[in-house]
């Protein structure tokens, strides 16, 4: 292993570099996602969207808290209420992992660096898309089968992205619905920020499916 890393040229590296660590981080996300058995993996970037009017409006002036940047910016589909949304944290790990690793075996292969590089970038792109769809595929088949939000009352959830304190954006949790471990996004009344990895309790909804939370 060793030999092989040494023997890399100093562009195959970074294309290594970029690959390992977005690939160890999509690991980590896979294995959050299935974690007890939950039979859902795609649909946690875009599972606090709720409907399409929740996206649009934003939250009311009273209510203290900025969540424009809670959805993930898109496309929406007026039609059918699901977004197409090509820049997502999980959209952005699968390009780079894709970039890195079909960059390194272009040049193994024997490519040059720019034509690699060209090559890395379509492959990379051209998944971002196919994410961007299979997640509004995934929104599609929520909205014929809504979740039931207000289950998630009084039940606990883990932080995944830390929650800003009130006012200052949104943050997302963990939870299971439905029999299934999602993301959602969630907000606190908390003068202070709740960490990743921090339990929570959920004690209120905004808009039908943004979480409010405090600390257990």
């Amino acid at each position: 292993m060793l030999d092989w890393l040494n023997a890399l040229s100093a562009a195959e590296r970074v294309f290594l570099y970029v690959a390992a660590p977005a690939s160890l981080v999509m690991v980590i996300q896979t294995v959050m996602l299935f974690f007890g058995g939950s039979d859902s993996g795609l649909d946690s970037d875009v599972s606090g969207l709720g409907d399409a009017g929740d996206v649009g409006g934003g939250l009311d002036a009273g209510d203290g808290f900025d969540i424009s940047g809670a959805a993930d910016t898109g496309l929406l589909d007026a039609g059918t209420g699901a977004g197409l949304q090509f820049i997502t944290l999980r959209g952005v790990i699968v390009l780079l992992t894709v970039f890195g690793w079909s960059g390194l075996c272009a040049m193994q292969a024997g490519m040059g660096l720019t034509p690699a590089i060209l090559l890395a970038t379509a492959l990379g792109l051209g998944s971002l898309v196919g994410v961007a769809y299979l997640v509004r595929a995934v929104m599609r088949l929520q909205s014929v089968n809504p979740l039931n939000y207000r289950a998630a009352l009084g039940q606990n959830a883990d932080v995944y992205l830390t929650i800003p304190p009130k006012g200052q954006g949104s943050g997302k949790v963990m939870l299971t619905l439905d029999g299934a471990l999602r993301e959602y996004d969630a907000v606190t009344n908390s003068d202070g920020a709740i960490k990743t990895g921090e339990v929570v309790r959920v004690t209120d909804l905004i808009h039908n499916s943004v979480m409010v939370v405090e600390n257990e």
